[in-house]
């Protein structure tokens, strides 16, 4: 009888982890549309065959006295993630779709409950040492111990293991079978075992890091600017989702403690390019001897990312506001028309969804046969 229990213990257990449809791919959306095929060569946006070369010259605000981006302690530089790859990377043309980076493959099962990255063979560090998973086993270990934010944000991952040498698995926490978890995993940020094991990464430091992206650090004036050289071996150069981009040979971020001082620092040519949110400035601020001679353009380009959602949130749990008369009188109370004409220049516009100026947006009335699914 004991021997007739074993067998068929088994045999449950066979086809129980057979009984799972295992997906291979070279890319993975939330929505099962994806644009780009395994055979695609580059993005739609990008020229791919854009003259390298140049010097790019950004503004950034506040400061910084670290390049230890997951320090609690310090201010990391904004742009490290020019030094380092992750996993997977999304397109900028369609929504929650993410392709291979370091991760040449994807497999997960259809439950969701884990996903296996197979690594390129030909990625390395910047000091020609390879990318295994090791690495990404030390990177999400390590940056979960010192990090409450991507401790919270990895939450849903049980843990990471090296399958061998270039394929890494995560395996997610019993019941969890969401499928936007391989997404998660693969934004992670992938850090040189070799490098961090010997140092302390819930530090700030100022010691230039290893990385293995398509920039490195090569000068910097703490608190007050970071030079970037483009790596002319970087590894990644070549692969689909790089095509045709990271074409200047040099990026240096100024910083500006006052963005008002940094809008006159543009004007006067001490960086290149500027991203206006004011419509009153817009109209106004733009006018000086660099405009008139031609040296500086304006131009309003149609934004076609998601923006998702803007605007005054209000706490309905709280008296007064959990009463809807309240907070109507408040949205009357609130001028949008004449606050958007005068103050905005008409440039605002209402938002209408969670997933505004995106696919994810309704924007127009469902058709029939959507309405009756919806009913």
């Amino acid at each position: 009888m004991v021997k007739f229990l074993s067998v068929f213990f088994i045999i449950i257990t066979f086809n129980t982890a057979f009984s799972q449809n295992i997906i291979k791919t070279h890319a993975i959306s939330l929505t099962d549309s994806i644009k780009y095929g395994a055979d695609f060569k580059h993005y739609d946006y990008v020229n791919p065959n854009a003259p390298k070369g140049g010097t790019f010259r950004r503004a950034l605000y506040g400061t910084y006295d670290s390049f230890n981006m997951f320090a609690l302690k310090g201010v990391s530089m904004n742009g490290l993630g020019y030094i380092y790859d992750t996993l997977l990377t999304s397109s900028s043309d369609e929504a929650g779709t993410y392709y291979g980076l370091l991760a040449e493959s994807i497999e997960y099962p259809d439950d969701y409950s884990w996903v296996i990255f197979n690594l390129r063979k030909n990625a390395y560090w910047h000091d020609g040492k390879p990318i295994t998973s090791e690495d990404v086993v030390f990177s999400f270990n390590e940056i979960t111990k010192v990090s409450p934010y991507y401790r919270n944000y990895y939450a849903l991952i049980e843990k990471a293991e090296a399958v061998n040498k270039y394929r890494v698995k995560f395996i997610f926490k019993k019941g969890e079978k969401s499928r936007e978890l391989p997404l998660i995993a693969g934004q992670l940020t992938i850090i040189p075992k070799h490098y961090w094991q010997t140092r302390d990464l819930s530090k700030a430091t100022l010691e230039i890091p290893l990385g293995s992206g398509a920039y490195k650090i090569a000068d910097y004036t703490a608190g007050k600017s970071v030079t970037l050289k483009r790596v002319p071996n970087y590894w990644g150069k070549d692969i689909p989702v790089n095509k045709g981009m990271d074409n200047f040979d040099t990026i240096i971020f100024e910083y500006f403690r006052d963005q008002t001082v940094a809008f006159e620092a543009f004007k006067a040519g001490q960086f290149d390019l500027i991203s206006e949110g004011s419509g009153k400035r817009w109209y106004r601020g733009y006018t000086g001897k660099y405009f008139d001679l031609g040296y500086i353009k304006k131009e309003e380009i149609p934004f076609r990312n998601g923006q998702g959602m803007r605007g005054i949130f209000m706490n309905t749990a709280k008296y007064p506001l959990n009463n809807i008369n309240v907070r109507k009188a408040l949205n009357y109370a609130y001028d949008y028309e004449w606050i958007n004409k005068n103050l905005y220049f008409g440039n605002n516009k209402r938002c209408d969804s969670f997933f505004s100026n995106s696919p994810l947006s309704s924007g127009v009335v469902p058709s029939s046969e959507v309405q009756k699914i919806i009913k």
